[in-house]
């Protein structure tokens, strides 16, 4: 059912060198960078410079959880320690909206607190990282869990209110952290689902009867971007419909506005990433399967043509695109070089990519079974997190061999990690422990048009890992 994409008039070279439109850039810009530059330059490089994880934050419900107090993990700064010593430098935040989901739509100050509490661990720990709203004004958590228990909420899509009230909590969001160091975006919507309010479930049904209304995200979206501009020009990142999948993406419209990043989520094929642990679906299948495609099979040839559509996407529209989660249940036969190879299609298109999901040490009170964390290894039944387990250092291996200070060769004093492979590195080093960034990230790209509402003089220093 996946759109195919035939990218006949890309080459190689292509592919190896990416261009994105020229920025027009002031004599005093050029002279003297600026922190917005550089941080730009972390989306719209041609190079891959964001390699991380996101962490899970969901809203707590007091008719299904049995409380409303706080969010569903609790994380803490050894979590984000060990991430960066791994070698990783970007967490994406998947977090609730800071307004209520349902009216009044005002600030939610136990949200804002969990928000500021986890940049904070995240800045200290070096990492950048970007804000994602999972939930907000007529949205709420209930929407990804299949659970017949917990009432959906999607009327952000009908609901003028709850839209205008999604544009002034970023509005707010991006006056609060514009000047936070630690951020490098703001993700508009986590998987954004009008389709699903509509029960069109592919984009062949959903634009030629619902294109232009209230539940194109098309719609929605701009508003969102201008509501930020008000205050900042951090890069704004926006996922396609359909969960923000790749067949999806082609459909995104992309603004005028120059600061933004186009993403996509890479959970294809469906049946293998979400199986349960006792399923049998492989990757790279039997010899005699032919399993999802029986004229091409499912292997990294196959994955490459899925991702095909970063680079066409990125071809037609001379944009900045990443892919903000990917994954696959621990458990799935295989898992390890489906990330491996997934891994190694990303670089090969120097896009950014965020795995789903970093759980923290503390997870003995989460009751399920943490199908994506990777740390537990590939067993259903496993009794604690490993460090060196295959799906572990599938990602291990990524992160470390490109690292952001790859001068730092050995690890942070007060944490130690069991061997991977020739990659891992050298025993506790009290020379690398994160330190401020004294100067500018070296940025290829300026941005194409700064505009007025440049961002905040205090946000020219960064921690660094």
């Amino acid at each position: 059912m996946y759109r195919k994409l035939v990218l006949s008039a890309l080459s190689a070279a292509m592919a190896a060198c990416v261009s994105f439109s020229s920025p027009q850039v002031s004599a005093a810009d050029a002279a003297q960078p600026t922190a917005q530059n550089a941080t730009w330059a972390l989306w719209s490089d041609v190079q891959t410079r964001l390699r991380g994880v996101n962490i899970y934050q969901r809203r707590l419900y007091q008719d299904y959880d049995g409380t409303s107090d706080g969010v569903w993990e609790r994380y803490t700064q050894a979590d984000f320690d060990r991430l960066a010593a791994m070698g990783a430098n970007y967490v994406h935040i998947s977090h609730p909206g800071l307004y209520r989901e349902t009216p009044p739509y005002v600030l939610d100050q136990g949200m804002q607190d969990s928000l500021d509490g986890l940049l904070a661990m995240i800045g200290k720990a070096g990492l950048h990282a970007v804000i994602a709203f999972r939930t907000g004004p007529g949205r709420n958590e209930c929407i990804f869990l299949d659970d017949a228990h917990c009432a959906k909420n999607r009327s952000v899509w009908q609901d003028a209110a709850a839209q205008d009230a999604w544009a002034a909590m970023w509005r707010e969001t991006a006056r609060r952290y514009d000047g936070n160091s630690t951020v490098v975006g703001f993700d508009l919507m986590v998987e954004p689902d009008g389709q699903e309010a509509v029960h069109a479930n592919n984009p062949s049904d959903f634009y030629p009867r619902y294109a232009d209304s209230s539940y194109d995200w098309n719609m929605l979206f701009p508003r969102l971007v201008r509501a930020v501009r008000e205050s900042s020009n951090l890069p704004v990142l926006i996922g396609g419909m359909g969960w923000s999948s790749l067949e999806w993406l082609p459909y995104l419209k992309p603004s005028a506005d120059p600061f933004s990043v186009y993403t996509a989520h890479q959970y294809d094929p469906h049946e293998y990433t979400h199986q349960g642990p006792f399923h049998t679906m492989q990757y790279p299948p039997a010899p005699y399967t032919f399993y999802p495609d029986p004229q091409r099979g499912f292997d990294r040839a196959w994955l490459q043509t899925r991702f095909a559509a970063i680079e066409q996407f990125r071809h037609d529209h001379g944009v900045p695109v990443a892919v903000t989660e990917y994954g696959v249940t621990r458990w799935a036969e295989g898992a390890d070089l489906f990330l491996a190879d997934s891994l190694a299609e990303m670089e090969a298109r120097h896009v950014n990519h965020a795995v789903w999901l970093w759980h923290g040490a503390n997870t003995a009170t989460l009751e399920d079974q943490q199908p994506f964390n990777y740390r537990l290894g590939a067993q259903p039944d496993n009794p604690g997190p490993s460090d060196a387990n295959p799906l572990i250092c599938a990602l291990r291996k990524n992160w470390w061999e490109h690292r952001e200070h790859p001068e730092r060769s050995a690890l942070p004093p007060g944490i130690d990690l069991p061997p991977c492979g020739p990659f891992t590195p050298p025993s506790s080093d009290d020379s690398t422990a994160p330190t401020p960034r004294s100067g500018l990230l070296p940025g290829r790209m300026a941005p194409r048009d700064p505009g007025t509402h440049a961002r905040s003089p205090q946000a020219t220093q960064k921690n660094s890992i």
